[in-house]
């Protein structure tokens, strides 16, 4: 009998990231219980299918104490000497553990790779501002149509731009402040006066909402649109074509690591404790040795990307994984970790997983491919690099008796700066979108027109 639990997980993000996702929806099955101690371990038969949907309003959830399951804190003021084993123990709780995400996890350190690349590598698209009505949008010029519009002129529907923005336009913002101008809008938030084409009035929207999920999810499902489709007389060009692809993700069917963080580093609602680790399941996920193992997995044994949060705290950056390079590696004495995650503290005992044995400093360069204009048409992958980023974490791993990696802890600076939770897109949750204005299978069909040869 399966045992599942379900939560709804509403989503913002900072200014100059992918999007917006303002909830995600999911269920998890839980997987069998299985020893810790094994240098492999295979996944349960049935894989883990999360739910990644943007559907709930973003101002539903301006409180982290509306989820209190995920935001219990450590008393900050309780003195390092009494911070034990039990109670701020690092390892992967049932929702961190990487065995939910792959299938044939391989846990030996000794058997991964030090870095890795996908093949291919996703593509950059636009994330599809809300504030500009999404797919809606006319990014080929005023007289143009969008993509949205291009849809119905060429398969028929009635007012498919109503249903996209209604979906994730402009008008799914409808509790936002009514606006006729920017000024109007709260500058602080970033927010601008997003209106549909021809009216006059709007809705004060932060200029990162959109569907970052729905275009990460596409270009890690889908190859990168090559070149126009003409269907119907309507000429698909390659960003109409990821428009669609993207708002045709914004249901999909993944796997996934980790709770998320509802509190804010800006908003000082995230607690730390004593070591100064965030505070809280949601917050102090994703575990590192859970990135570490699935980097390793996927993009170093199978080439295969995925998807990031690539901020820990309550902001949603969704970024598909390009590569990783592990720059540094050394073992380290108990000490030494116990010292690395502390930032100094000293004990001759390792204060965080009595379980481990051995310990590693890794130091990780990570690669992510960031979101591209609305307006750069064509196929960008000649200048994929220009659309790369990279961060750099450091991390203990925490190995057992067999060399297989069982936890970790964040050190240094990525104590704040690594990801929150990680998801496996597996392919779209519905057959249609945009209240059914949109159909998947159509969209599937554009896209394999677009990369077949003349």
């Amino acid at each position: 009998m399966k045992n599942l639990m379900a939560w709804v997980i509403p989503i913002s993000l900072l200014s100059a990231a992918c999007g917006v996702s303002p909830s995600v929806e999911e269920s998890v099955e839980k997987s069998p219980e299985k020893s810790p101690e094994k240098g492999t371990e295979k996944s349960p038969e049935k894989s883990v299918d999360d739910t990644v949907d943007d559907s709930v309003d973003e101002r539903a959830d301006e409180h982290a104490d509306e989820h209190p399951e995920e935001s219990a804190e450590v008393n900050v003021n309780e003195s390092a000497d009494n911070l034990g084993f039990a109670q701020q123990e690092e390892k992967w709780s049932s929702s961190d553990d990487p065995s939910h995400f792959l299938v044939g996890l391989e846990r030996n350190i000794n058997q991964l790779p030090q870095h890795g690349e996908a093949s291919p590598i996703p593509w950059s698209g636009s994330y599809w501002r809300m504030s500009r009505d999404g797919i809606a949008y006319r990014w080929d010029g005023a007289r143009s149509y969008s993509p949205a519009r291009k849809y119905q002129a060429a398969f028929g529907g009635d007012n498919v731009e109503d249903h996209v923005s209604a979906a994730r336009g402009v008008d799914s913002q409808r509790n936002a402040k009514s606006c006729v101008y920017t000024s109007d809008c709260n500058e602080s938030l970033a927010e601008e006066c997003g209106k549909r084409n021809g009216r006059r009035t709007g809705r004060c929207i932060p200029s990162w909402f959109g569907i970052c999920n729905g275009w990460a999810a596409s270009a890690i499902l889908f190859p990168e649109p090559r070149h126009a489709v003409v269907h119907g007389g309507v000429t698909f060009k390659v960003q109409d074509i990821k428009a669609l692809l993207s708002m045709a993700h914004t249901s999909t069917s993944a796997r996934r690591v980790a709770l998320r963080c509802y509190n804010s580093t800006k908003t000082g609602t995230l607690q730390r404790d004593a070591f100064g680790r965030p505070s809280g399941r949601g917050c102090r996920d994703t575990n590192p040795g859970t990135f570490h193992l699935l980097l390793a997995n996927y993009l170093g044994l199978r080439r295969m990307s995925f998807v990031e949060d690539r901020t820990f705290d309550r902001p949603i950056w969704n970024q598909p994984l390009r590569g990783y390079d592990v720059l540094e590696a050394r073992e380290v004495p108990p000490h030494e970790a116990t010292r690395l995650v502390t930032g100094g503290y000293s004990s001759s005992e390792y204060r965080f997983n009595h379980r481990a044995k051995r310990f590693v400093y890794v130091k990780t360069q990570v690669s992510y491919i960031k979101e591209s204009s609305p307006t750069a048409g064509g196929n960008l992958s000649a200048n994929i690099d220009h659309f790369t980023g990279r961060d750099v974490y450091e991390y203990i791993l925490e190995l057992n008796v067999e060399n297989a990696i069982i936890g970790g802890e964040w050190i240094g600076s990525s104590l704040q700066n690594h990801p929150d939770f990680l998801w496996l897109p597996l392919g779209p949750k519905a057959a249609t979108v945009a209240g059914g204005a949109i159909r998947y299978d159509v969209v599937k069909a554009l896209a394999a027109a677009s990369v077949a040869p003349y």
